[in-house]
C-alpha cells in the first residue's frame, strides 16, 4: 500500500463535492490522476489520494464548514495511521497510531465502535505475539474505525453494500483563481 489518504464527506454527493473542490471527471487519457471520487450508499462520498499529507487537519477543518468530514492518513512504510472527524470547522475526535508508541493516542470522544475495535485488535496482537512479533495489529485501529464510520476501507475492493465505483478527477477546465482546489493543493491552478 505505501502511503495514502482519503477524505470522506458525509451527506455530500458527487456533484456537490466536485463543485466544492473545483474538480471534474478526468479525461480518458489523463495520466496519473491525483484524485479519485466515489459516492457510497452509506451516505459518504470518498475523495482518495496517493498523497499521505492530503488529508491534513488544516484541509479537513476548511472542508468541514458545511458538515462532517472524516480524514484518514495511513502509511504502512512507517506503520502510522490517523483518522480524524471534523464538523463545522472543529475537530470532534482524532485517533492517531504511531508504531513508536505502540498504542493509539485519542483526542475528543471517538464513536462507540472505537473501544470494541481496539480491544479486538489488542487480542489479535496478543495472540500473534506468541508466534510472530513482527505483525502490528494495533496499526489497524484508525483504519478500522474509519471503516466503522463510513463503510469504506481503502485496501478492500468489496463491501457488504457492493463495490465502490471510483472515478478519476482533474482540475476543472475553468478553475476559479484562488479557489478551494488551489487552496487545497497549496497553489493556484
Amino acid at each position: 500500500m505505501g502511503s495514502i489518504s482519503w477524505i470522506g464527506f458525509k451527506d455530500a454527493g458527487r456533484a456537490e463535492c466536485l463543485d466544492m473542490l473545483g474538480l471534474s471527471p478526468a479525461l480518458r487519457n489523463e495520466r496519473d490522476p491525483r484524485f479519485f471520487l466515489a459516492e457510497l450508499p452509506t451516505g459518504w462520498t470518498i475523495l482518495f489520494s496517493q498523497d499521505y499529507a492530503f488529508a491534513s487537519e488544516k484541509r479537513l477543518r476548511s472542508l468541514s464548514n458545511g458538515g462532517a468530514v472524516l480524514g484518514l492518513q495511513a502509511s504502512e512504510t512507517v506503520m502510522c495511521a490517523t483518522t480524524t472527524l471534523f464538523d463545522h470547522g472543529r475537530q470532534v475526535w482524532r485517533v492517531d497510531y504511531d508504531c513508536e508508541f505502540g498504542h493509539p493516542e485519542v483526542a475528543g470522544t471517538p464513536p462507540a465502535e472505537y473501544q470494541a475495535i481496539y480491544e479486538r485488535l489488542i487480542a489479535e496482537q496478543d495472540a500473534s505475539d506468541i508466534t510472530d512479533s513482527e505483525v502490528d495489529f494495533i496499526f489497524e485501529t484508525p483504519i478500522e474505525l474509519a471503516l466503522a464510520v463510513t463503510g469504506f476501507r481503502h485496501d478492500r475492493s468489496e463491501f457488504d453494500w457492493g463495490v465502490p465505483a471510483f472515478h478519476a478527477l482533474q482540475a476543472s477546465d475553468a478553475p476559479r483563481p484562488g479557489g478551494l482546489f488551489a487552496h487545497l493543493l497549496g497553489r493556484r491552478v
